[in-house]
């Protein structure tokens, strides 16, 4: 495997999250059913021939829903290596692909994916490393190559949590980044954003309040000139 020179993943998630068995989830996130009938349309494009990529699988529930909804492969990329060993008891299926790695460096082929997946890994890495791995993601697409992408708002409770520094929480300890609209339209700007939801969901019993940016995005091209930004 290539060795990385460079590293943005967050030990704290393999020491205070995976080992500990938390985080463990079977089942999708009903964010990206939704998503992939709304946006994968099955026909116009020819899922059985096209793989995508997960950044920060955890458990694997949502690359196996990949490969059931019809992707040829599926690959999945995360730095824990108990989420690795966790991973394979869900993702028992042929022609998905995990391993151990840090996203600064993404290590496929340029214009290889037609679906990169991110349910809220990229936004718990510093705002100058998310520049770069984002970089990363377009290199990687193909030509009207989709990347969905959830990374927390600075509506969040967590983030208010963060600045006045209560709840000395994992959750508050984890590195996190939280951008607002301007930030999200300006830091995802070398995609073409066609889907943009502001999610809010406020908990009235325990009284805390989750936000995150829903970013829909595909890849640019500049006339056909086969060159990513």
């Amino acid at each position: 495997m290539t060795i990385f020179k460079k590293k943005s993943f967050d030990h704290k998630w393999e020491d205070k999250i995976y080992k500990k068995k938390l985080h463990v989830n079977k089942y999708p996130f009903d964010q990206v059913v939704s998503l992939a009938h709304r946006f994968l349309d099955k026909k116009k494009i020819k899922i059985n021939k096209e793989i995508a990529l997960e950044l920060g699988w955890g458990t694997g529930n949502n690359l196996m829903f990949l490969k059931n909804y019809g992707f040829s492969k599926v690959y999945g990329i995360d730095g824990s290596k108990t989420a690795v060993t966790m991973s394979k008891k869900f993702t028992n299926k042929p022609g998905i692909k995990i391993s151990k790695s840090d996203f600064i460096t993404i290590p496929f082929k340029n214009n290889f994916f037609k679906l990169c997946l991110d349910r809220g890994s990229i936004t718990h890495n510093k705002k100058s490393d998310i520049i770069k791995i984002l970089n990363e993601v377009n290199r990687c697409l193909k030509k009207n190559g989709f990347f969905f992408s959830f990374i927390f708002s600075k509506t969040d409770q967590l983030y208010k949590d963060k600045i006045n520094k209560r709840k000395k929480s994992i959750e508050q300890k984890l590195q996190t980044t939280f951008l607002s609209l301007s930030e999200v339209k300006n830091i995802y700007s070398l995609f073409d954003i066609i889907d943009l939801t502001h999610e809010v969901k406020i908990n009235k019993i325990k009284k805390i309040k989750k936000a995150m940016w829903i970013i829909v995005a595909k890849k640019k091209w500049l006339n056909g000139n086969k060159k990513y930004y």
